[in-house]
């Protein structure tokens, strides 16, 4: 006869952290692609690559980087570069000069953003793991003397927890760091061909405010994966600190799939530090380790109930 297990029931991100956490990359994103469009093709403009009166380069780019829809001012949107090649060469070299200081910049962007949030799903993930376990019949005497390490005033972590922490958020920082670089990336290719394809500012601007949807989406795609795995993180953390060494899958499936592997996870008992053999990647995995896996576990407290 199978040993019968007791488990707690399965703690899902905060869907309000999430969603906060999505806000908020798709502002910083889209705060430094304005700020670094309107930098660069000021730049053309007062090299010369596009023909302009001289007295109204400085009105013009005042209006650069505001927060209104429109970035170029409407006396400028029909103007196109005279010469592409040398628009596209001095494009590049402006953005050489520039990235070091915007990815500094966004570097210390992306810190600030993980580490709000991971302080944040910290203290929620481990309120609702507290409040499960004493259901559960586990001791608040017991979570005291394990959990020693405070979050916000009468809350408090496991020393693990704490010291997996900065390591949450420099993975975070990380991920952040390279959607910005990748951003960077697409506004010089959109101005590049926009510049070779004869497009005029309006038509440039046109075109990345059209891709603005690669953005949310993929700062969508972060949220969740983030979420997950730092949530699964502290669990795991707040866990093993108590002596709670294993857990029982839970699949969740994905929006439009699911992965074959995983589905098949459902419900087998595994070793919190080790996870579970996938053989679709040839290796131990944890729920939520992949990128953009959904999965989750419920946590085995049978031991420790003893």
């Amino acid at each position: 006869m199978a040993k019968r297990i007791k488990t707690i029931p399965a703690i899902e991100p905060n869907a309000g952290l999430k969603a906060a956490l999505q806000k908020r990359l798709i502002a910083l994103i889209e705060k430094q692609t304005r700020e670094a469009t309107a930098e660069l093709l000021r730049n053309l403009i007062d090299s010369g690559c596009f023909t302009q009166p001289v007295e109204t380069v400085a009105q013009d780019a005042a209006l650069w980087g505001r927060k209104e829809k429109k970035i170029i001012d409407e006396a400028i949107r029909a103007f196109k570069a005279s010469n592409p090649a040398d628009a596209a060469r001095k494009l590049d070299l402006s953005l050489t000069e520039k990235m070091a200081r915007w990815m500094i910049h966004a570097g210390e962007s992306a810190k600030l953003v993980s580490g709000w949030f991971v302080r944040a799903m910290a203290q929620n993930v481990t309120a609702s793991q507290r409040r499960a376990l004493i259901r559960a019949g586990i001791t608040p005497t017991l979570l005291k003397e394990k959990w020693t390490i405070p979050i916000v005033k009468n809350r408090y972590m496991a020393p693990s927890t704490a010291k997996a922490l900065p390591g949450l958020v420099d993975g975070m920082t990380g991920l952040i760091t390279k959607m910005q670089a990748d951003d960077l990336a697409r506004v010089r290719e959109t101005i590049t061909r926009g510049l070779y394809e004869g497009q005029s500012l309006g038509e440039i601007e046109s075109v990345l405010k059209a891709s603005r949807g690669f953005t949310e989406a993929r700062a969508k795609r972060v949220a969740l994966d983030q979420s997950i795995k730092v949530s699964q993180g502290i669990q795991r953390g707040n866990a093993e600190a108590l002596g709670i060494k294993h857990a029982v899958w839970v699949h969740v499936p994905g929006r439009y799939s699911s992965r074959e592997t995983h589905l098949a996870m459902d419900g087998k008992r595994f070793d919190l530090s080790e996870g579970l053999y996938d053989p679709a990647v040839g290796q131990n995995v944890t729920p939520g380790l992949l990128p953009f896996c959904r999965c989750i576990f419920r946590l085995d407290i049978s031991d420790i109930l003893k």
